[in-house]
């Protein structure tokens, strides 16, 4: 269950306080109030933005009203960046089938699972609209639709492959849209949006948080998980066709250059580190080698793996918050982007 905790809730599901109203107050006060909240009922009304004439609009259907534009949408998923769709510039379709059979059960995918979970627990209300970019397969997608039973949520994906995975997973309550992520249809349009290893694998990072924030409703929240440590590239990350691996003030430099303040953050896959570096090091790669191999471990193993990082996250959970690891999650709230 969600509840309302003033130090983290977003302001739209902040505890209803009253307003002390003074009757000696001048009408002209009266008057200039009400411009101003006009005027900031205006900037948080949610919007869509044409991509082809960039025009910002609020109508029922995403027909734009200034050059008639309007997204294709065969199998009910909305073709924003139909030109990306079939690409394999930033991640092979052909993993999906795999990837989709490996993550239920690899203690990796779900050591994520649990902190973003445990994340939108501590951050996020009971209603509101969350947009996860890069959805792949749906796993997440399939968590947060249990998670958040009172929120209207959208699963987007640059690549149309996978949106046959995501469907199935996510069922038919989630709302799948084609999107590039440095060029969304969304103004002041959700609550929270998430970006779960994925600003990674494009190359403009900085253009997809500027998306991420103008998509934002005022104070929305962003909750990312990135690989972490330039020591820890490898081939793996040449195939995954990774950009780079974050160090945290790098994140948290782009963050703040974007518009954003950094509420939580942890390391994970911290306990592993040294067995990651190790692995990275001495592990050959073959011509024919795909980005899953590192991911195709034993039962034995992956039982094993998967008891060290819940030990992690126990102690996630009583306040430790791991400088170093594999990984890095966090929460950032959209503020006023700097001048």
């Amino acid at each position: 269950m969600f509840f309302c905790k003033r130090n983290v809730m977003h302001p739209a599901f902040a505890c209803v306080e009253s307003d002390v109203i003074d009757t000696g107050r001048e009408v002209s006060d009266n008057v200039a109030g009400a411009a101003t909240h006009s005027r900031n009922a205006l900037a948080q009304r949610a919007m869509k933005r044409c991509l082809a004439c960039d025009n910002v609009f609020d109508t029922a259907d995403w027909r734009c009203p200034a050059c008639s534009f309007h997204p294709t949408s065969p199998a009910g998923v909305l073709l924003f960046a139909p030109e990306i769709a079939g690409s394999t510039e930033g991640y092979d379709p052909a993993w999906y089938e795999e990837l989709a059979r490996l993550e239920d059960a690899h203690f990796w995918f779900k050591a994520r699972n649990r902190l973003i979970k445990w994340l939108a627990r501590r951050h996020l209300a009971a209603h509101g609209s969350f947009l996860e970019i890069g959805c792949g397969t749906g796993y997440v997608l399939r968590m947060l639709r249990e998670e958040l039973p009172g929120w209207r949520i959208t699963g987007s994906e640059a690549l149309a492959d996978g949106f046959r995975f995501a469907q199935h997973r996510a069922g038919s309550t989630v709302h799948f849209e084609q999107i590039d992520a440095t060029a969304l249809p969304y103004r002041a349009e959700f609550d929270a949006i998430g970006a779960f290893d994925v600003i990674e694998h494009i190359e403009d990072d900085r253009a997809v948080l500027r998306e991420i924030h103008a998509a934002l409703r005022p104070e929305g929240l962003l909750i990312a998980s990135v690989p972490q440590h330039g020591y820890l590239w490898s081939q793996y990350d040449e195939i995954g066709r990774h950009f780079r691996r974050y160090e945290l003030p790098e994140l948290r430099g782009k963050l703040d250059e974007a518009g954003f303040r950094i509420l939580e953050t942890t390391s994970f896959n911290a306990l592993l580190l040294p067995l990651m570096w190790l692995s990275r090091r001495i592990r050959r790669i073959h011509d024919e080698a795909s980005v899953l191999d590192e991911l195709r471990v034993g039962f034995v193993i992956n039982r094993l793996l998967a008891a060290v990082l819940a030990l992690e996250f126990a102690l996630v959970r009583l306040g430790v918050r791991w400088p170093s690891g594999g990984s890095r999650i966090l929460v950032a709230r959209k503020i006023a982007r700097p001048a």
